[in-house]
């Protein structure tokens, strides 16, 4: 089976996601803010891939691109080889249920609309209150340097979805009460939680948005990865 660039891509970013969430094996904790604070990642909960849901995985993020106000994050279930689809608006579950029963999935762009392809796994559909396009715009909103009053360094070195909660992930070296009081009145404390790892960054006080290569292999790995995966693809495309 010949596999899509975004499912090579999506095989990499399952592999690089832990295997269970973390807050599931932990009591959460909470600043004073609100906002849930995660301990450093452990690479040791990352698990092996299955394909078929990697697969799905990457056409179901197709769907919520394509449909950023109807669909959230999706997840996936790597201990039963399940998808979990986020649906927001009943426009969304409708798109979900019809490509579940015919692999049929929207163009994006100019872009012919890919191939139909049942999803092979389990999929199960999720009602969600937050949208992929406000995810997507909140990632990039902490990411400013100066918001809702605050004026310092956020030393937020990395952001990412954190699908299991449909939720966004920033990781940062250390707590700044200042700015995570900030945050939690600019967009409220359900949407967000913070990732708090000594090792992110650089020590000391590094201007923002300065990044130590070391403290961001995974992201490096996906990129590189990536890199190979595309090259592969039109080598082989070359040689058709």
């Amino acid at each position: 089976m010949r596999l899509r660039p975004l499912v090579l891509v999506a095989l990499f970013a399952v592999a690089l996601t832990p295997a269970s969430p973390v807050l599931a094996q932990a009591p959460e904790q909470r600043h004073a803010s609100g906002i849930v604070l995660l301990p450093p990642l452990d690479v040791s909960t990352f698990g092996p891939v299955h394909e078929p849901l990697a697969v799905a995985w990457s056409d179901a993020w197709h769907l919520a691109e394509t449909h950023p106000d109807d669909f959230g994050y999706p997840s996936e279930d790597r201990a039963n080889k399940t998808l979990r689809i986020s649906v927001v608006t009943p426009a969304g579950e409708a798109l979900a249920r019809k490509w579940m029963r015919d692999g049929e999935l929207p163009a994006m762009g100019v872009k012919p609309a890919p191939a139909p392809r049942v999803p092979q796994v389990r999929v199960e559909i999720r009602p969600v209150d937050r949208s992929f396009a406000q995810l997507e715009r909140l990632k990039d909103g902490v990411t400013r340097p100066s918001f809702a009053g605050f004026s310092g360094d956020p030393r937020i070195w990395s952001s990412a979805p954190d699908p299991a909660y449909n939720r966004v992930v920033f990781e940062t070296d250390r707590v700044s009460d200042e700015f995570l009081h900030a945050v939690a009145k600019m967009y409220g404390t359900e949407a967000i939680t913070v990732r708090v790892d000594p090792r992110a960054g650089l020590a000391g006080d590094a201007p923002w948005p300065t990044v130590d290569p070391f403290s961001i292999w995974p992201t490096a790995a996906v990129a590189g990865l990536t890199l190979v995966a595309a090259a592969f693809v039109i080598i082989r495309r070359g040689a058709d």
